[in-house]
């Protein structure tokens, strides 16, 4: 019997494990969306605030953007103005996006 009840708690914590890697895999693709999000706002120059981020952002993506991503949102759109500051906006896309991932530290050198 109690091999039976091993097997069977080996296959739940597989499950768990399981459901844990796709709601991480879900966050990674949401954050990877938010990024893209910035970037296209960011390169538009369109000026956001707390209050019209939800209506800018519906012009980019089709994503539901809610309390948690209006702040993340929000903070990779000025992780963007702080790196680039009075520097000239690049063209290329994906330089724009590579630059929302800047920490702080990198920003003050």
């Amino acid at each position: 019997m109690s091999n039976y009840f091993r097997i069977g708690k080996r296959e739940s914590i597989k499950k768990q494990k399981k459901d844990v890697k796709k709601r991480l895999k879900r966050i990674y693709q949401i954050m990877d969306e938010l990024d893209t999000i910035a970037a296209k706002i960011f390169q538009s120059g369109k000026e956001c605030t707390e209050d019209n981020i939800i209506e800018v952002a519906s012009e980019f993506t089709d994503l539901r953007i809610e309390g948690m991503e209006t702040m993340m949102l929000m903070g990779k759109l000025q992780n963007l103005k702080d790196h680039y500051g009075d520097k000239e906006i690049p063209n290329d896309f994906e330089a724009i996006r590579k630059g929302s991932f800047v920490t702080s530290k990198e920003v003050s050198e």
